[in-house]
């Protein structure tokens, strides 16, 4: 089993997708501590055959520990899907945490897979048996691409309901009081920060959600639909929590 499962969903972003990736493993220390989960669409063909390409030509087997990094094809499209690319992504993984990543995240901290390890390891938590949830610091401040303890998604059987998953988590770590900050820092490069125009998937995303806020009281995360789902997860973690206890 590997410590951190790295979770990426991405789609016709191929170039950028690969500067995630070396940006991601040139600041890691120990690459035989992560598995990679990558989900491309299947007429996705550039980032399919890239990713292939860079994983296995920069960072082979003997360094990944395994015959090739698992990727997910489908033809599963759509930004308000995107929430179930991660829900399937976490079930396929096998790390004691799972890190939800983004092609647009690029690693800023020397070494963050030790970093975080040590965070762990000093606040005495165990992946496959506490509920815990930690926030890297997300263009300085703590927030977005949250990793998960790996109970807390067998549990729950999801990241979230809801494509506001980042939402989703940090409304049920902070009620439980199992949301740590951690001093891994990532720079998320989005359109509004870069100032670079936008791509396909940008204009895919903004036509969604100007459908997506114009329903806004029924779409909304804390709407009554999507609060009763993820109070039940609270409850279903709360009751974990006092039975361990």
């Amino acid at each position: 089993m590997k410590q951190i499962s790295i979770l990426l969903p991405s789609r016709n972003r191929s170039e950028q997708l690969l500067y995630c990736l070396d940006t991601l493993m040139q600041k890691t220390k120990t690459y035989e501590s992560l598995e990679f989960l990558i989900h491309l669409n299947l007429d996705d063909s550039l980032s399919v055959d890239a990713v292939l390409a860079r994983l296995l030509g920069n960072y082979g087997p003997d360094e990944l520990q395994s015959e090739e990094p698992v990727i997910l094809i489908d033809t599963m499209v759509g930004y308000d899907k995107f929430h179930h690319y991660y829900n399937r992504l976490g079930r396929l993984a096998t790390g004691d945490w799972l890190f939800h990543y983004s092609d647009d995240a690029f690693m800023e901290t020397d070494g963050w897979d030790a970093i975080f390890l040590d965070e762990v390891a000093r606040l005495g938590l165990d992946g496959t048996r506490d509920i815990a949830c930690f926030q890297p610091k997300c263009n300085g401040e703590p927030n977005c691409f949250p990793i998960i303890s790996r109970k807390w998604f067998e549990l729950t059987g999801h990241f979230s309901q809801h494509i506001s998953l980042d939402g989703w988590i940090e409304r049920v770590a902070t009620s439980l009081g199992v949301m740590h900050d951690s001093e891994v820092a990532i720079f998320h490069a989005k359109h509004e920060y870069t100032g670079q125009p936008k791509d396909q998937p940008c204009i895919e995303k903004d036509i969604f959600l100007e459908n997506f806020v114009q329903g806004w009281y029924e779409n909304h995360i804390d709407c009554e639909k999507f609060k009763d789902l993820w109070l039940s997860d609270i409850l279903l973690l709360k009751n974990y929590r006092e039975v361990e206890r």
